[in-house]
């Protein structure tokens, strides 16, 4: 009877601290400026944008995204990319087809290792 009696309260300690409560980090999502048309031309582009914060998760990608729909993402647009952590301003050039005088929506990307972040979105009219 002893026995049982010291494992019940042996279990009821180890169910005790099994309940305390892990505190996390908060996660902090990278924020960078709406980009901006630096150069376009017949056959190329460059655009830009500033880092306001890297955030907690590492940066595997940035660049921007393009195209002539509501809600420029990537894999449903053109994208302009590369692999790593950008500086605190970056600018990324690149060939295009882009229509003149047609409307396109425009935003820069952080890619972490948890997921992708946006900034604003901006219109600009190709007028090459």
């Amino acid at each position: 009877m002893t026995a049982i009696k010291y494992t019940s309260i042996i279990l009821f300690v180890l169910f005790l601290s099994a309940c305390a409560e892990v505190e996390l980090a908060p996660r902090k999502n990278p924020r960078l400026s709406a980009a901006t048309v630096q150069k376009i031309d017949p056959v190329s582009v460059r655009f830009a944008a500033k880092v306001y914060d890297y955030g907690t998760q590492e940066v595997v990608e940035y660049g921007f995204v393009y195209n002539d729909r509501p809600t420029p993402r990537v894999g449903d647009g053109i994208t302009i990319s590369r692999a790593g952590k950008p500086d605190d301003f970056f600018e990324l050039e690149a060939a295009h087809t882009m229509v003149p005088g047609r409307k396109y929506l425009l935003v820069a990307f952080m890619r972490t290792t948890n997921g992708i972040t946006y900034s604003g979105i901006v219109e600009f009219v190709n007028q090459r």
